[in-house]
């Protein structure tokens, strides 16, 4: 039977507070749209991805997805903001980074694609016009900036999670979103990700057709086999049985899809939730090392630890780790787009690859 985005719980106390910050993104969104704020265009195409939303709307997988698509006929240029790392100005990625110099997601971009130029840098006008003027790309993806304005666009994607659907959601702090719904009117793309393979596509569209004429389409994430934190071992989800214990390590914003995924295979899940882009620390490892020995020796079957990639990339800034690496394997992801996929609209945008 065909699905649709559930309604979620909404702190309504703090909507007048969401209010007011609506005026303020309002007003701002105004000033660049009659240009009292500048926009700056590039000579090479920009592809800009992102979304309106304080949260994960699976950003990094859909720009993994862009590379793959694009990197085999273009100089791809990846520019993104590198949040929480502790450098400042434009950085470019190169031996020796890590997620502490250009932020988890970048790090995790640049260790799968090593031949891609990927660097970061706060000021997105300010790392194009670098990255044109040193490595000389024929197109940059931008990794979230949908509300960086400063730039100009060739193609502008907006992805809004279909389990926090953007119609159903409110500003901040009442709800999660960083601006008006009428931000939509932006994309030329949008993008329901995380969808369940029963989605109702066409329902689903009439509801965003309200505020757009972008082109919609749909996606879900597809997890492939288990990559080994420490070598090139490989296992499918199948080789995990219902006698065997999983200690999941996660900060990203919403790992229910995850967590859903495992259960299919044993229903001995543990959990160390931290918050989306959580920095680790010692004290975390040492935490992680003591539930996984709890963990193993209250197990019949196997113990793993599992994590994302994106916690992945940060665990690596550590130059040793406990013993629980031993048995660390990280859980990639790969977006498959329901029905059509996003290479038709680019070529209709002149980002044909």
């Amino acid at each position: 039977m065909p699905v649709l985005p559930q309604k979620f719980r909404k702190n309504h106390i703090l909507s007048p507070i969401g209010w007011i910050y609506g005026i303020a993104t309002g007003i701002r969104n105004f000033m660049f749209d009659c240009s009292l704020k500048k926009e700056t265009a590039f000579s090479v195409p920009v592809i800009n991805i992102g979304n309106i939303t304080v949260g994960g709307t699976g950003k990094t997988p859909h720009t993994e997805y862009l590379i793959e698509l694009l990197k085999d006929k273009h100089h791809i240029a990846v520019l993104s903001r590198g949040y929480k790392r502790r450098t400042k100005g434009f950085v470019l990625a190169q031996a020796g980074c890590n997620a502490e110099t250009i932020g988890d997601e970048p790090f995790q971009i640049y260790c799968k694609y090593p031949d891609i130029t990927v660097a970061v840098c706060e000021n997105r006008v300010q790392g194009i016009n670098t990255l044109l003027a040193s490595v000389h790309p024929d197109m940059v993806i931008l990794d979230d900036a949908y509300q960086h304005r400063y730039v100009k666009p060739g193609v502008n994607i907006m992805l809004t999670d279909f389990n926090r659907f953007i119609l159903f959601d409110s500003l901040i702090p009442a709800g999660r979103l960083r601006e008006s719904k009428k931000g939509i009117r932006r994309a030329d793309i949008v993008v329901v990700t995380k969808c369940p393979e029963n989605v109702d596509t066409g329902t689903v569209t009439d509801m965003l057709r309200k505020y757009t004429s972008a082109s919609i389409l749909f996606s879900r994430f597809v997890y492939r086999n288990l990559e080994k934190f420490n070598g090139n071992a490989l296992i499918g989800f199948d080789g995990v049985s219902d006698k065997d214990s999983i200690l999941l390590v996660s900060g990203i914003a919403n790992p229910s899809v995850l967590i859903d995924k495992l259960r299919k295979h044993t229903d001995n899940i543990q959990v160390i939730q931290y918050a989306d882009h959580h920095r680790f620390s010692d004290k975390d490892l040492a935490l992680i090392e003591n539930r996984y020995q709890i963990l193993k020796q209250n197990t019949v079957g196997k113990t793993y630890v599992f994590t994302t990639q994106k916690d992945a990339a940060r665990l690596r800034s550590f130059n040793t780790l406990p013993s629980f690496a031993e048995n660390l394997w990280v859980v990639p992801i790969k977006v498959d787009f329901i029905g059509e996929n996003i290479s038709d609209y680019l070529s209709k945008l002149d980002c044909q690859p």
